[in-house]
């Protein structure tokens, strides 16, 4: 409870991309014994984004500790920017629980492009948020009280006056 004093650090992964380090991380659960978060970031190998859990002590999910081991999703290029979100609003068993990340790549010319992802680690579905050549320097994610995904994100097109903020809903249902 003191801010001031840290615990000992604790490795999370040795392959996080060393060119592009892109990464987030968000509370899961808030429970204070049994919580957990959920991170991911861009892996050291070509278009691949590994996601995971963090226990209350930091530690990496894995079987032992009650998590799934981290995961790795294949064919997901985020040299510019990566996002999670989990979503405890929506209760119906299709929407519940369910873990999305947001990535994007300038090189592969994707745009921004969200997985949805259940709390077994198991992606269901990647949807394109914006198809685009145009860099996308950060995106933030959150589910809505109405159980919506809300995704901002900004564009960096050469000119000055190109430089966006934009907003996008997802409907989850």
């Amino acid at each position: 409870n003191n801010p001031v004093a840290f615990k000992a650090a604790k490795t999370i992964s040795s392959v996080v991309n060393a060119t592009n380090p892109v990464y987030d991380v968000q509370i899961y659960s808030d429970n204070v014994s049994s919580g957990n978060g959920i991170f991911c970031y861009n892996n050291s190998g070509s278009t691949r984004v590994d996601v995971g859990y963090l226990t209350t002590d930091g530690a990496v999910g894995t079987s032992a500790n009650g998590f799934p081991a981290v995961v790795t999703i294949t064919s997901t290029n985020a040299t510019d920017c990566i996002a999670i979100c989990g979503d405890k609003v929506n209760t119906a068993s299709t929407e519940e629980e369910r873990i999305y990340i947001g990535y994007a790549s300038t090189g592969s010319s994707a745009g921004l492009k969200i997985k949805r992802i259940r709390s077994s680690l198991i992606v269901e579905a990647t949807h394109t948020v914006e198809g685009t050549a145009t860099k996308i320097d950060g995106a933030s994610m959150l589910v809505t009280q109405a159980g919506d995904l809300q995704i901002i994100y900004t564009l960096n097109a050469t000119n000055s006056y190109d430089h966006q903020a934009k907003g996008a809903v997802y409907d989850i249902s």
